[in-house]
């Protein structure tokens, strides 16, 4: 093997050693097409303009400081695709096998239990006053249930209908 050998053999492992890099989120342009990052990855090395594909019905805005996975293709480091994020702040621990949680950094979660149950949750943090869950819709709000729905509020219900409150068809207010 001669010199030349050698020197493209320390090349081609430079590049492969540049291909996947780990670093720290700065900040996050959402206003595209395409979810732009900028990163501190080496010592010294910020990134601008890495790439984040998400799946399609999914998108988030994670906060800055958390951890990033940039891949480089053939380790040219002028354009990085971010392929992970992680905020080990915000993100819930302690899953059982087969759960998925939804969730951001105001502690609000969306979590598909391992018993079927789903429950949304808006905790309540002590630098906010209070959370509400809402539910928007443009026309109807319809709840089915096999069984009965059942309402607990610690404090009242209150209802708003202009068009009156109904049980079983009659007119209760």
């Amino acid at each position: 093997m001669g010199y030349q050998d050698n020197r493209d053999l320390a090349q081609l492992r430079q590049r492969i050693d540049m291909m996947l890099a780990r670093g720290a989120l700065v900040a996050t342009n959402d206003t595209g097409g395409i979810q732009v990052h900028q990163v501190a990855l080496l010592e010294g090395e910020l990134a601008d303009d890495v790439e984040r594909f998400q799946s399609y019905g999914l998108s988030a805005v994670p906060p800055a400081g958390g951890d990033t996975l940039v891949a480089f293709l053939a380790g040219n480091r002028d354009h990085g695709v971010c392929v992970a994020i992680n905020d080990r702040a915000s993100r819930p621990k302690n899953l059982k096998l087969g759960e998925v949680v939804l969730y951001n950094d105001q502690h609000c979660t969306v979590l598909l239990d391992a018993d079927g149950k789903i429950t949304v949750t808006a905790e309540e943090d002590i630098s906010v006053k209070g959370r509400n869950v809402y539910v928007e819709a443009i026309e109807g709000v319809v709840v089915t249930a096999a069984q009965e729905v059942l309402i607990d509020a610690g404090a009242r219900i209150d209802l708003n209908a202009p068009g009156g409150v109904y049980a079983n068809g009659t007119r209760l207010d």
